[in-house]
């Protein structure tokens, strides 16, 4: 082989070498972009991240004195620091208590009471999430939920006390132990607690279950804001696999598998994706982790939400907006983000893509609300729904957005809890007057 031979050969051999460099930088580059789009699309914040203890918290405290009367609240600024002192505690020792007649009978009893503080969550909490929410030291968790936490301030010693978590119905308790080095502390607390706190009325259904209702009128100063849109293309590239897929139908935008329709006279949108598998087997803190994660995922707690209720047979979870302090509704959705979650990710999505922005209300008027006694005389009184069906009454706020007014308004109110949806009550309908 004579030498011009070679450099042939050698030639060739650079030239395939060049064509192999240039093919892998190529596919490298476009592997690349994918993977830099997909990090990018994770990435996306939009607002907030919230850990489960900054969404989980009671709706209201009672406390039942020992003459047999009851104080309490529901704004959330007053319900905070107990629930934080709560926080500082060690819970160890959980105890399933056998259904005893007696030992609910002593909660209640009118000879030789005790001072208790209930601590009233909206909806069931499973107990796998307490570690989330307080601190635990124990290898066991019960199994199931509660919706109270009972303190008797007279049970707690120097540096140890006693816990219970009820169902709503008082059938099923749990008992644990807890510690601090100051535990007497929490007598202060509530003390200054019940400076704040108002008259409150019990009712007893007939399954066990109390309806705590403000007894007194309550009076409430109205609101407007200004929102702040965000843009809808952040929601679209944070829940689409990858949007330079999706393509856009008037007010509907898909992709392969998934949709997002948009309602932009409310500023909502629902969002479903087909690919994840609905499993009616999982529990309740499986649903409640995975749509905080989900939602979390993107940074998508635009404002003040706090979990609102759980329906465990379709898998979905509410989180309801709060102002001032009370929860606001929407019959719309307008004031909360619901989810429906499934197998492996969330099935559906719906909320509304503003926020509250700048208050803006010259007027500044005040409501003064009928009695909590008339709403509960009113809801007796009506033949539907029947009061059994009432899971709750809460003071709140009307959300109002017309698509012709810039402006929200937020009217206070009375209303009632059927399963996961509130009903307004309304001054006209308990004889008062706005």
């Amino acid at each position: 082989m004579n030498w011009e031979k070679i450099k042939s050969w050698i030639l060739a051999g650079l030239v395939a070498l060049s064509i192999l460099l240039f093919w892998n930088l190529v596919t490298f580059q476009q592997n690349y972009d994918f993977i830099s789009r997909n990090n990018y699309i994770k990435e996306i914040n939009i607002s907030e991240k919230r850990e489960i203890k900054d969404l989980i918290f009671p709706n209201k405290i009672i406390v039942q004195t020992k003459d047999g009367a009851y104080e309490g609240t529901e704004n959330i600024a007053h319900i905070k620091p107990l629930m934080e002192k709560i926080r500082e505690w060690t819970f160890y020792d959980f105890q399933e208590q056998e259904q005893n007649k007696d030992l609910f009978e002593d909660l209640f009893q009118k000879e030789n009471r005790q001072e208790m503080v209930f601590l009233k969550f909206p909806d069931i909490v499973p107990f796998d999430l307490l570690k989330s929410l307080f601190n635990i030291e124990a290898r066991r968790l019960p199994t199931g939920t509660f919706q109270y936490m009972i303190v008797n301030p007279g049970e707690l010693e120097e540096n140890e006390g006693t816990v219970y978590f009820s169902s709503a119905d008082f059938q099923f308790l749990v008992k644990s132990r807890v510690r601090h080095p100051h535990m007497k502390d929490f007598s202060g607390v509530v003390s200054g607690f019940r400076k704040k706190a108002i008259p409150y009325l019990s009712y007893e259904k007939k399954d066990g279950s109390r309806l705590f209702v403000p007894e007194n009128q309550v009076r409430l100063n109205d609101y407007q804001y200004y929102p702040k849109y965000y843009d809808l293309r952040l929601f679209i590239n944070a829940l689409f696999s990858d949007p330079s897929f999706v393509t856009r139908n008037g007010n509907r935008y898909t992709d392969v598998s998934s949709v997002l329709d948009d309602y932009p006279d409310m500023r909502k949108f629902v969002f479903v994706n087909t690919t994840v598998t609905l499993d009616s087997s999982m529990s309740a803190s499986d649903v409640l982790q995975g749509s905080i994660q989900f939602v979390n995922g993107h940074s998508g707690w635009t404002d003040h939400y706090y979990y609102s209720g759980i329906n465990q047979s379709s898998r979905e979870v509410s989180y309801q907006l709060y102002l001032d302090d009370f929860p606001a509704i929407n019959e719309n959705g307008l004031s909360r983000i619901t989810l429906v979650t499934g197998k492996n990710g969330v099935y559906s999505y719906q909320r509304p893509y503003f926020s509250l922005d700048i208050s803006f209300n010259p007027g500044n008027r005040t409501y003064t609300l009928s009695s909590g006694r008339d709403v509960l005389d009113y809801l007796l009184e009506k033949k539907s729904p029947e009061i059994e069906n009432v899971d709750d009454i809460i003071i709140g706020y009307q959300l109002v957005k017309n698509s012709d007014d810039p402006l929200i308004q937020f009217i206070p109110s009375w209303f009632y809890r059927l399963e996961d949806h509130f009903v307004p009550v309304t001054e006209e309908e308990l004889g008062g007057e706005r």
